[in-house]
């Protein structure tokens, strides 16, 4: 959260200016982890889930990515993979 107050231009980015932007691809990085932290260590709720999908909803664009997917869709736990997928696959264009 204190990501976003800082940065506000990531939290709703325009991925068209963002793109090559390292400072967002770590501040995805911070919010991934976030997530990752959340999916292992509360009980399973479907809020928190819902949570986690409005925040990849939003980066979907970088976690459709071609470098995203290459370099560091691996590093995430399978639980968190599993809500990037869903999230994405019902965008258009997503590369497998």
């Amino acid at each position: 959260m204190m990501l976003a107050f800082k940065y506000p231009e990531y939290s709703q980015p325009d991925w068209e200016t963002i793109q090559k932007d390292q400072q967002y691809s770590w501040y995805v990085g911070s919010l991934l982890w976030a997530c990752d932290e959340l999916l292992s260590s509360t009980p399973q709720t479907e809020s928190w889930r819902n949570t986690i999908r409005s925040f990849i909803r939003t980066h979907k664009d970088f976690l459709m990515s071609p470098d995203f997917r290459r370099d560091e869709y691996s590093h995430h736990s399978t639980e968190l993979r599993k809500v990037i997928d869903e999230v994405c696959a019902k965008s258009p264009g997503v590369p497998n």
